[in-house]
C-alpha cells in the first residue's frame, strides 16, 4: 500500500505539472501556436475591359490604300476627314476603318477616357518622310476634332482648290516674322474648317514685307464639328493651335497694305496671291 500511495502522489504531481501554461514569448507565437499552418492568401481581382488591338497593315500596302485616301477623301468633304466625322464618328469606327494604316503600333479600341490619339499613315513617297500626321482629339468616345498635316499629297487641301471649293472666307488673320515668312489662316467656322499655310518671303523692302500663296499646298488643318458657333480665339483655344514663340494673330483688315488687290487676286483664282505687310508690324526672327 505504501508503494501504491507513492506512484498515485507521483502521476498526480506529473498531471498537475503538464496542465501549467509557460510564458509564450511574443516573437515565437506562430511556431509555438500554429507550427503546421497554411498562408493563406486572398487574391482581388481587377476587371479589365477588353482592349482590342487593330492589326497594322504591310507598309507598302498601307501606302497604296493612303495614296487612293489622299486623292479622294473617302469620297466626303471638308471637315470629313477620310471617311471621319467630327462630333459623330466614334473612335472606335476610326480605329477599325483607319487604324491598321497607322505606321506606329498599338491603335486599340475602346477608348475610356478623353483626350489625344495618333495615326500616322504612310506618304505616296518618301520626299517628306514616311509618315502624315493625324490628330484625333475625342470626348466621351466620339473624335471631337482633327488636326491633319499632309504636306502637299492631299490636292483638295492646296491653297487654290480650299478657295475654289468653299469661297472667300469671312474671316483671314496671319501671324509670323519680318525675316522669315508668314502664316496665312483660312478660318471658316460654318464649315468647321481652320486652314493654316506658311509661306516664306518673297521680297522685301525697307517698309513693307511680301509673301505669296499661289503655290501655298502644305495646310494644317483643323476639323471640327460645322455649325458650332465660335469665334476665331475661341477656336484657337478648342483647336489646340499653337501659339508658343509665334506672333499673335492679326486679321488681314488690320495688317495688309494691299488689302483690296488680295482680295480681287482670291476672288479670280489668278495672280501671285500676295499680301503686304508692314514690316514693323512684327518682331525678327533671327
Amino acid at each position: 500500500m505504501k508503494y501504491i500511495s507513492i506512484v498515485l502522489i507521483s502521476i498526480l504531481l506529473v498531471g498537475c505539472a503538464g496542465i501549467q501554461t509557460p510564458p509564450i514569448n511574443p516573437t515565437s507565437v506562430a511556431i509555438l501556436t500554429t507550427p503546421t499552418a497554411k498562408l493563406t492568401i486572398t487574391v482581388v481581382a481587377t476587371v479589365t475591359p477588353n482592349i482590342n488591338i487593330v492589326p497594322i497593315l504591310p507598309f507598302e500596302e498601307a501606302r497604296q490604300q493612303s495614296i487612293i485616301l489622299l486623292e479622294t477623301n473617302n469620297n466626303c468633304q471638308l471637315p470629313c476627314w477620310w471617311g471621319v466625322h467630327p462630333s459623330v464618328t466614334t473612335w472606335e469606327e476610326v480605329a477599325k476603318t483607319l487604324g491598321s494604316l497607322s505606321t506606329g503600333c498599338c491603335i486599340s479600341y475602346p477608348i475610356f477616357e478623353d483626350g489625344l490619339v495618333y495615326i500616322n499613315p504612310p506618304t505616296p513617297n518618301d520626299e517628306h518622310g514616311k509618315v502624315l500626321f493625324h490628330t484625333y482629339y475625342l470626348e466621351k468616345g466620339i473624335v471631337k476634332s482633327m488636326v491633319i498635316y499632309n504636306f502637299d499629297f492631299a490636292p483638295m487641301t492646296h491653297f487654290n482648290n480650299i478657295i475654289a471649293n468653299f469661297g472667300i472666307p469671312k474671316e483671314m488673320y496671319i501671324r509670323g516674322h519680318q525675316d522669315e515668312g508668314f502664316r496665312l489662316v483660312l478660318f471658316y467656322p460654318e464649315q468647321g474648317i481652320l486652314a493654316e499655310y506658311s509661306r516664306t518671303i518673297t521680297s522685301s523692302t525697307q517698309e513693307n514685307v511680301k509673301v505669296c500663296y499661289q503655290d501655298a499646298n502644305s495646310p494644317f488643318l483643323y476639323l471640327w464639328k460645322p455649325n458650332y458657333p465660335m469665334s476665331f480665339e475661341e477656336a484657337i483655344v478648342y483647336l489646340h493651335v499653337p501659339t508658343e514663340d509665334i506672333p499673335e494673330f492679326m486679321p488681314i483688315e488690320e495688317s495688309l497694305t494691299n488689302l483690296n488687290e488680295f482680295i480681287e487676286s482670291l476672288g479670280k483664282l489668278k495672280g501671285n496671291m500676295c499680301i503686304e505687310t508692314p514690316k514693323d508690324l512684327w518682331p525678327t526672327k533671327y
